[in-house]
């Protein structure tokens, strides 16, 4: 009779045994929910550590946060500042959780620099090498206090489709390691997100590819990823993490005038108020598009449009 009733609960749920309890999964962002929710389903409970619309460049995490982490599986890391300052003390309240660095294999680019550097290749190619085991914490002491630096490697790598799926590969890969019973689950779920990853990737360059050698003005340099991929500019109004000073500020405004650049990009977990005086300057639209948003392929498919919308005129 048990059976029977077993058999009848898991209907349509293929990848969950009546008997699997979900694995604890911990991420820092949104978008690695996301990928972690699509590729493992009900095999995974999946938290994101930052809130949606709060800044992580200035999070910390909560003492109620801090205890959930006491029965977390594993820890997937994107990079983020307060990572740096933060992990070894979850590492210390749970020594077997895995921690796993999804910037490995992938080639970090730094922040670019003042405006006058805006025109050059920033450092792109610079290959920060980061092959760690899944236990390695990298517990930095870093102000995590702070914005991006100028110079410091970029953590904003899911924004760029192709390194998007690298990232879902480490992933999948650290799930199929704490649970290799349900690897077929998990193949089937990264499948399926490398499909919607590509479909992305082929629309942004379709989109985009008219665009190749534009600048994108922005004021957090959340996008140097994407324009990297698909050959822009990303021109950055806050420089080194910090509002522009008057003459940086005029500085930029007159290379933004030259370069007729007619959109800025901002997110709204940073102050609009520099961009709207650019904005006036330059008589630019302001459009909003959070890279930290859960669904990472509408944050694509919305920067597409609004992109290529904007070189039309529209």
């Amino acid at each position: 009779m048990h059976i029977a009733i077993a058999s009848t609960l898991t209907l349509g749920l293929p990848q969950l045994s009546w008997a699997h309890d979900p694995l604890e999964v911990f991420v820092s962002i949104a978008p690695h929910q996301y990928m972690a929710e699509q590729i493992a389903g009900d095999l995974a409970h999946v938290t994101a550590l930052v809130p949606p619309g709060q800044d992580p460049h200035l999070f910390e995490p909560t003492p109620r946060q801090m205890a959930s982490l006491e029965k977390a599986n594993v820890y997937f890391r994107a990079g983020m500042e307060f990572e740096d300052g933060w992990l070894s003390r979850i590492k210390a309240i749970n020594e077997d959780m895995q921690i796993d660095d999804l910037r490995k294999g992938i080639q970090v680019r730094n922040i670019e620099g003042a405006v006058a550097d805006w025109d050059e290749d920033s450092d792109h190619d610079h290959d920060h090498d980061h092959d760690h085991d899944h236990d390695h914490d990298h517990d930095h002491d870093h102000d995590h206090h702070h914005h991006h630096h100028a110079g410091l490697p970029d953590p904003h790598i899911w924004m760029n489709p192709r390194f998007a799926i690298q990232q879902a590969i480490d992933i999948h890969d650290g799930l199929v390691q704490l649970d290799p019973a349900h690897r077929e689950a998990y193949d089937r779920g990264l499948a399926q997100l490398k499909q919607q990853f590509e479909h992305a990737d082929q629309m942004l360059t379709q989109q985009l590819t008219p665009l190749a050698g534009s600048p994108v003005l922005v004021f957090h340099p959340s996008w140097g990823y994407l324009t990297d991929r698909y050959n822009l500019k990303q021109w950055p109004i806050e420089l080194g993490g910090h509002e522009p000073t008057p003459r940086q500020l005029a500085e930029l405004t007159d290379k933004a005038k030259q370069a007729k650049v007619k959109l800025i990009l901002v997110q709204p977990q940073m102050s609009k108020a520099t961009a709207q005086r650019v904005a006036e300057q330059l008589n630019a639209k302001i459009i909003q598009v959070d890279p930290l948003a859960y669904d990472l392929p509408k944050t694509w498919a919305q920067i597409g449009e609004v992109l290529s919308h904007e070189s039309q005129g529209q």
